[in-house]
């Protein structure tokens, strides 16, 4: 919870492979939006450092500030978000990883955040904005919390 977490979503112009087509990219999305806490996640997006649009830095961060987040998800939907990136991704004729072995690496790693995460004590997700669908990946996770104050 007194963790800044910072994403940044912007890849160079010249790079064809953007943020949403990458594997690693919705381990940390989930990491960082499942953490605690409220003005502790950033993310910045199209930013411009030579920009003087935010004179002073209370509005610089609360363009930062993220206001939508991942709801967290159980290893299986984990796997499928993934391979429906992968999918995506191979439409446009990219790997979703650049190292082979994070195919198996990256859902191994989730599902050790995960097995923390359901050993929480409380799990804050104030503002999330969820649709009914999102709320329901949020209910699957919470199912299987065992010690949830």
């Amino acid at each position: 919870k007194a963790i800044t977490a910072v994403k940044l979503t912007e890849v160079p112009a010249s790079e064809p492979r953007k943020y949403e087509d990458r594997g690693w990219t919705l381990l940390e999305e989930i990491l960082i939006d499942s953490k605690g806490g409220d003005w502790n996640r950033w993310t910045f997006g199209d930013l411009d450092p030579e920009s003087t649009q935010w004179a002073d830095s209370v509005v610089f961060f609360m363009q930062a500030r993220s206001l939508r987040l991942r709801p967290p998800l159980t290893p299986q939907r984990f796997v499928q978000e993934l391979e429906s990136r992968r999918q995506r991704a191979r439409l446009k004729d990219y790997p979703l990883f650049s190292n082979e072995k994070d195919n198996e690496e990256v859902p191994k790693l989730y599902e050790d955040i995960y097995s923390q995460l359901i050993h929480s004590s409380k799990l804050a997700y104030e503002n999330a904005d969820w649709s009914d669908e999102e709320v329901v990946l949020l209910v699957e996770v919470i199912a299987r919390c065992d010690r949830l104050e």
